[in-house]
């Protein structure tokens, strides 16, 4: 069934058409995603989630948890309540810092965005989610293995246990990279 812009189902009780309510809630969730995902603090979350609500206009209330986020959107009076199961979580720092920063344009903007802009956000959200990793596999394993070979003397260990942790730092990162699928 389709909704014609000028029958009463079209927009809400402020006026705001559905379709601009709905994309912003997929704006907020695909960013609390994402940001769930690369590793942010559940405070810190909640907080950007908030920011970004209040400049879109957007009622809403969150509650994060390590593994897992409820976002309570109200829309005409109406509550509708979504739990978000993160599916992998990851540190990740250059990811996080790309979605803080479009957190934070969002936050500051000042204005309304338009549907366009809405669309541009989720795709900047979903382009720094697929953005491959800022440091390559090689270089990973090499800073798995040196960061294990370089803690053996911090418990008494000599050149053999340095050799020793390196080779097992290796191969626990490669094992990291398999089981994450990457």
């Amino acid at each position: 069934m389709d909704i014609h812009p000028d029958s009463e189902d079209y927009h809400c009780v402020d006026g705001t058409p559905k379709v601009i309510v709905l994309l912003k809630h997929e704006l907020i969730i695909s960013l609390a995603r994402a940001l769930q995902r690369c590793g942010i603090p559940a405070d810190r979350l909640e907080k950007r989630l908030t920011d970004v609500a209040r400049a879109l206009g957007v009622e809403a209330t969150f509650f994060a948890a390590p593994t897992a986020l409820f976002v309570n959107f109200v829309v005409d009076g109406v509550a509708r309540t979504t739990l978000l199961d993160p599916q992998t979580s990851e540190v990740d720092l250059n990811r996080l810092a790309r979605l803080e920063d479009i957190a934070e344009r969002l936050a500051m903007s000042g204005s309304l965005p338009s549907d366009r802009q809405l669309r541009a956000a989720i795709a900047a959200i979903a382009a720094a989610e697929s953005a491959p990793p800022l440091y390559g596999r090689w270089v990973r394993l090499g800073a798995a293995a040196a960061t294990s070979a370089a803690a053996a003397p911090a418990f008494g260990g000599g050149l053999r246990e340095m050799v020793a942790a390196f080779v097992v730092g290796a191969v626990v990162g490669e094992m990291g990279r398999v089981m994450r699928g990457a």
